[in-house]
């Protein structure tokens, strides 16, 4: 290294100054090259901060709209106990829910004035959730009676649903009376959630 210098011919208090500014110049960059990595990793942590305050931020108006989510859960709750009560056939047992719908059935035949023959109880079926009880029934009666009865359930409040219905006459000679064979379907539960 020392022929090179000598070769140059450059003075030795030239090559110092040279050799300082060039260690300088190292420093430098060395130093911009660093300051460019803490840069960076303050803007990582800037963002990781900020998304981190965001969260908590969200956590907390959760938390403090507690009290309203439970009341809503509440009202929820009592609404699905308003329906059952209001729309559904329950009771206790699955046997005495059968029972009133039975009685509910004859109830609205005998308002119709309908002659209800056999009634006899199918399995229950579960279907989207819902629970239902389903009778099979053979009844006797004119058309007027008929359809007042049709149009006396599709009217009423509860969740009762014709899932077969037949009207057919019982004679050629005798067309004043019919017959009606129907399955009736109602909800009876919910799966609980």
């Amino acid at each position: 290294m020392k022929g090179l210098w000598q070769q140059l011919r450059v003075p030795e208090n030239r090559r110092r100054f040279l050799l300082s500014l060039a260690v300088v110049l190292l420093l430098l960059v060395v130093a911009r090259f660093l300051l460019g990595i803490y840069v960076q990793r303050n803007q990582e942590l800037d963002q990781k901060i900020s998304l981190l305050e965001l969260q908590y931020e969200k956590s907390m108006r959760i938390i403090r709209s507690g009290k309203k989510i439970r009341a809503r859960h509440e009202a929820l709750k009592r609404y699905r106990r308003k329906l059952i009560a209001d729309r559904f056939i329950w009771d206790e047992t699955p046997s005495l829910a059968e029972a009133r719908l039975q009685r509910l059935l004859k109830d609205m035949a005998a308002k119709s004035k309908i002659d209800v023959k056999t009634v006899k109880i199918l399995p229950h079926v579960t279907l989207d959730g819902l629970e239902w009880l389903q009778l099979r029934v053979n009844c006797r009666a004119e058309i007027g009676p008929i359809v007042d009865f049709i149009v006396q359930v599709q009217n009423s409040p509860l969740y009762l649903f014709f899932r077969q219905l037949e009207i057919k006459s019982i004679s050629r000679r005798d067309q004043r009376f019919f017959y009606l064979n129907f399955e009736l379907a109602a909800a009876t539960r919910m799966r609980e959630l």
